[in-house]
């Protein structure tokens, strides 16, 4: 088999929609996986030693070399944990009758979006690894032989994009929406786990807004989308995400003994907390965060205790109170300058000066602490219960200031100030995904699209952090984007090559794949070996 490659533009359709397969038709090389009785093709196991055995008598059917990679070793990491296979077949397939799996259909826009590729028809083209298919569970002749023999022109992919954006011209919008709120959810909690401990894996949750803006020109085009006119009196279009992002916290590592300056600092970065997606909701962009986010936290699998880092854009004391009474939620959140309660927090800190002390992160600022009677007169919040006031002086000199409070009790300002600084997380999670991952090209206009582009987005920036989280070689320990993950990969001129029996595969290093067919002795087993290289 030739190893597959992403080059290539030739979009003859290979097969028909899977809306035009007949009823219950299943191909002959099609059988029953016992997990779900869903159609598998050819379905395979990583059996190492029984393939190596079958390689020494000859008993091979192929052999594929992998180029590796960064995004091939990422990928890679979650289908041998079986993470990946269980989350895509989860996906809401509106279909009643397919041939194409749905886990190969969505690997391969994964493997798009982690390519920082756009184009949906072109997403096959990116599913070109005989091992990902292999650690799938599938033959990796469907690579070349496809899904079917309806083709009517050589095979470029597996299947072709029609068979994808036929899946998504049926799919409900919403069920995907749900899929990733609430049919995800527990899955990712699982692959935290793996990837700093469960110590690491906080209950800490950052609300945030964010836009997704298109041309101006095109805004007609975009179903769903919105026009919003801007503080500074131009106008946006596109639409409003919100979303919630978790945090998680990396292992601690064994310390070196007498680090230097430098070794210090890298270490203070490497303990940086860092944090997945677990939570979303898309409106037109006019629509305000505050009514995505009640959305979103209606239906999100809070627990007891949570604790929801809140910025300006969602103060609603009613709102708060109702989240911390019904849902056992603590809040935490800035208030704005214009409140009642702050103003009265100011005038108290001026009459107090003694009270300030030093900011306990940040230079030239100071803070004072808010007792639960210094917070009553915001009468829409009743469950305030701990509070900080925060002063600085601006750039001409005068003093200014912000109050943070949380419906938590017995809070010291320092605890209230590092809890709310997490939510400088969402503004480094809103750039990776602007910048490294272009989520603001949206190549389709049609809404379910929209929010399968996203999706498919965030769940590559997720699985992007948690490989991160867990991968600790020292050439990738400080990489926080793709870019950076390939620039520190170490370079490997050795490629692995995959041995295939009718079953099973082996993966192992091509020199002791040479080594181990070289001392065969027996001649006409090496034969058979060189017909499969042909």
């Amino acid at each position: 088999m030739k190893n597959r490659r992403s080059e290539g533009t030739d979009l003859h359709i290979q097969e028909a929609p899977p809306e035009l397969a007949l009823p219950n038709q299943t191909p002959p090389s099609q059988i029953i996986d016992d997990e779900d009785e869903r159609p598998v093709v050819g379905y395979f196991k990583h059996r190492q030693e029984e393939v190596l055995a079958a390689l020494d008598l000859g008993e091979i059917t192929d052999i594929t070399w992998g180029e590796g990679g960064p995004v091939e070793e990422l990928v890679s990491h979650f289908l041998k944990n079986g993470f990946l296979k269980k989350a895509l077949r989860s996906f809401p397939d509106p279909r009643k009758n397919y041939e194409v799996p749905m886990e190969c259909l969505l690997l391969a826009p994964i493997l798009q979006r982690l390519n920082d590729k756009h184009s949906l028809l072109l997403a096959p083209y990116l599913l070109n690894s005989g091992s990902l298919i292999s650690e799938l569970g599938y033959n990796p002749r469907i690579l070349e032989e496809g899904f079917n023999q309806r083709n009517k022109y050589e095979r470029k992919t597996a299947f072709h994009g029609e068979t994808l954006k036929h899946v998504l011209n049926a799919v409900d919008a919403e069920g995907m929406i749900q899929w990733w709120n609430q049919g995800l959810f527990s899955s990712w909690q699982e692959q935290a786990k793996l990837a700093v401990g469960e110590e690491g894996v906080t209950r800490k949750f950052i609300l945030d807004g964010m836009k997704l803006e298109v041309p101006a020109h095109l805004k007609h085009k975009y179903v769903g989308a919105g026009t919003v006119r801007n503080d500074d009196g131009t106008y946006s279009h596109g639409y409003k995400l919100v979303w919630m992002q978790q945090i998680l916290i990396p292992k601690k590592r064994k310390p070196k003994k007498n680090p230097s300056e430098k070794e210090r600092e890298k270490e203070a970065r490497l303990m940086k907390p860092r944090g997945i997606l677990v939570g979303l909701r898309i409106g037109p962009i006019e629509e305000h965060d505050q009514s995505l986010g009640k959305w979103l936290l209606q239906e999100f699998p809070f627990q007891q205790k949570d604790e929801l880092i809140f910025d300006r854009g969602f103060i609603d004391g009613n709102w708060f109170d109702e989240l911390h009474e019904k849902k056992g939620i603590e809040i935490f959140a800035p208030l704005r300058r214009n409140m009642k309660i702050t103003k009265e927090a100011v005038l108290k800190a001026q009459l107090h000066p003694e009270e300030w002390k030093p900011h306990p992160t940040r230079a030239d600022q100071w803070i004072q602490t808010l007792h639960p009677e210094d917070l009553k007169s915001w009468s829409e919040c009743k469950n305030l219960k701990s509070g900080v006031i925060v002063r600085w002086k601006d750039k001409a000199g005068v003093f200014d200031e912000v109050v943070f409070v949380s419906t938590k009790e017995n809070l010291s300002p320092e605890e209230i100030l590092a809890t709310y600084d997490l939510r400088s997380r969402i503004e480094e999670t809103h750039r990776q995904l602007k910048i490294f991952q272009g989520i603001e090209t949206l190549p389709s206009k049609k809404w379910e699209q929209v929010i399968f582009r996203v999706l498919m987005g965030i769940f590559a920036f997720n699985l992007l952090t948690l490989y991160l989280l867990s991968e600790r070689s020292e050439n990738l320990e400080e990489a926080k984007t793709l870019k950076t993950l390939k620039q520190k990969r170490e370079y490997q001129p050795e490629p692995l090559a995959v041995v295939y029996t009718e079953t099973s595969f082996a993966v192992l290093p091509s020199r002791a794949l040479i080594r181990r067919t070289v001392l065969i002795e027996d001649s006409t087993i090496r034969k058979k070996i060189a017909t499969v290289l042909e």
